[in-house]
């Protein structure tokens, strides 16, 4: 057999249910010149019988004595490829029959780029799309930093050069070995994500069983990255910065000097070392800075955006940070502003919207037709961000307050997610699952950094969605019409409604002045069971209406 291009690590452990589907979408690719090599880690089931059933001259067994861990077997594997290039994938996962013909070609354009990766598709244990995408597209000039807070990239979805990976590739003693991996690589090297699913990934339970270990990895790779800048942090130090580049913002408002001196630090020591590339990485610290602000509900807040101006952190902040800054600044609560800050703040915000106004009166019809399209320029553009304002507060307060009245730790699916700025007033609570789906792109990827375990956004057309999930909660948050036409919202929640836990219920919300508004209500009241309602009027005498159902 000649010297294949390519070679795909394929490890195995008792998959005898997924493991037929895995190698036959590895044969069936269009790109055909590779080997397979399955490292068959002493399963007990059927797996082994599988395997050798197949009769292809591009399979090569390695047949391991004693269960070894997948760290173990892959190494093992890396250790007998011939290929410049390997691909990895999981015997659960499915790959895309273009996955190899396209990650190759990408890394043939692109010299510089050690691994390139692709967005996966979640599917269910069945194989039924999920409609979840997950490791979606990252500008390549932000993936570095974004390794500093998170690993954004999923293993099996990743093709390597060889000449690239050090002896062993994957440290066994660590227990997030791909994570460990990435950011070594990137000191030299770039990674990149190409905006294409070619990836199929099983949402499988048990996921969580190495959880201590992977955080106690995962700590060791974060002091891998600060001993690269210098830094050799204190154990207040270190717990002030797992906490910053974890999801939990619920800091302890005491200590806030010392976190904004902490980020100081790291600010300064990239400046001289220039580990991280700037001014992705200044942006990112100072989005972080404003981030956990936000979640303080104290009168502390203005004084704590005011330490930001004093801060190495303000005083290089681009015209981009400065975005960020406005965009957090609505949510200090204007009992703390003075009565000039008041007025000046609210005059902004009525010119605003009647700008806002005047463009939609001279503009009426966007030049592109395509509504994906169309969102993704304005959540870009910052159209939608006055959404945050205190102005809107009222309103996304009593979606809150209903459902966490009819459920404690409520399942939600927030059906036009936007950002996620409800998901944001949810959180005050807590939910036990919250899934946001929206059409625009651009609105996933501002909303992508409040994912977590019970938290999950991704992009889905609201006709198209399906999901086998059953939520306690469906809510449509001025959404519902932005459809072509009554009998499709009435499709719309037909189906939706089949998404509801027993006793669950639907919250819509419509502005009072969107077009056919009075023809929507009355068919959803025709449709479903009608439970309470109440309308909001902020100060600019915008009023909407907020309904509560039952499901027939």
């Amino acid at each position: 057999m000649n010297k294949p291009i390519i070679s795909v690590v394929l490890p195995v452990y008792n998959e005898e249910k997924f493991i037929g589907e895995c190698i036959e979408s590895i044969l069936n690719q269009t790109y055909r010149d590779f080997e397979l090599i399955i490292i068959n880690d002493a399963s007990t089931d059927r797996s082994a019988e599988i395997i050798n059933s197949y009769n292809d001259q591009r399979i090569s067994v390695i047949d391991n004595l004693n269960n070894s861990g997948i760290v173990k077997s892959l190494n093992k594997g890396c250790l007998n490829i011939r290929g410049e290039f390997i691909a990895r994938i999981d015997a659960n996962d499915i790959a895309v029959e273009t996955r190899f013909e396209k990650q190759l070609k990408y890394l043939n354009k692109n010299p510089n780029c050690a691994v390139v990766f692709s967005p996966v598709l979640i599917i269910d244990i069945d194989g039924n799309s999920l409609d979840r995408i997950e490791g979606n597209y990252v500008q390549h000039e932000l993936i570095q930093t974004w390794l500093f807070y998170k690993n954004c990239f999923f293993h099996t979805a990743g093709m390597m050069r060889k000449s690239v990976l050090p002896d062993p590739p994957y440290d066994v003693n660590s227990f997030v070995e791909d994570y460990n991996l990435w950011v070594d690589l990137l000191q030299t090297w770039e990674l990149h994500i190409l905006d294409e699913v070619l990836m199929k990934v099983r949402n499988l339970p048990g996921g969580l069983r190495y959880q201590p270990e992977c955080e106690k990895s995962t700590r060791q790779v974060r002091l891998k990255q600060l001993e690269w800048l210098h830094l050799y942090p204190s154990r207040m130090e270190l717990s002030i910065h797992l906490k910053l580049v974890s999801k939990n913002k619920e800091i302890d408002p005491v200590s806030v000097k010392e976190k904004l001196e902490w980020l100081d630090k790291i600010y300064i020591a990239n400046k001289k070392h220039c580990v991280f590339r700037e001014p992705f990485f200044t942006n990112k610290l100072v989005e972080h800075w404003l981030s956990f602000v936000n979640y303080l509900d104290s009168p502390i807040k203005i004084s704590l955006f005011l330490l930001i101006l004093k801060s190495p952190l303000r005083k290089k902040t681009k015209k981009s940070n400065l975005r960020v800054f406005i965009k957090y600044f609505p949510y200090i609560r204007l009992r703390y502003y003075s009565d000039i800050v008041r007025k000046i703040w609210k005059f902004i915000w009525k010119l605003k919207l009647k700008l806002l106004s005047v463009h939609k009166q001279v503009f009426p019809n966007n030049k592109k037709t395509n509504m994906q399209e169309r969102f993704d320029d304005q959540f870009r553009t910052g159209f939608w961000d006055y959404l945050s304002n205190l102005d809107e507060l009222a309103h996304y307060s009593i979606i809150v307050g209903y459902c966490y009245y009819w459920k404690s730790n409520p399942t939600i699916l927030d059906v036009g997610c936007g950002q996620g700025i409800l998901q944001e007033k949810l959180n005050i609570g807590s939910y036990s699952f919250y899934e946001g789906i929206d059409i625009s792109h651009e609105a996933i990827l501002q909303a992508e950094h409040k994912i977590d375990l019970n938290t999950d956004f991704h992009v889905a057309n609201i006709v198209d969605f399906r999901t086998k999930k059953l939520f306690d909660i469906i809510i449509f948050c001025e959404s519902l019409y932005y459809l072509d036409t009554i009998n499709e919202i009435s499709k719309v929640i037909d189906i939706y409604a089949q998404f509801l836990e027993v006793n669950g219920k639907i919250i819509i919300s419509h502005y009072n002045n969107a077009n056919n508004v009075n023809e929507i209500w009355k068919e959803l009241d025709m449709k479903l069971i009608l439970i309470d309602q109440v309308e909001v009027t902020n100060r600019f005498n915008l009023r909407s209406t907020i309904k509560v159902y039952d499901a027939p």
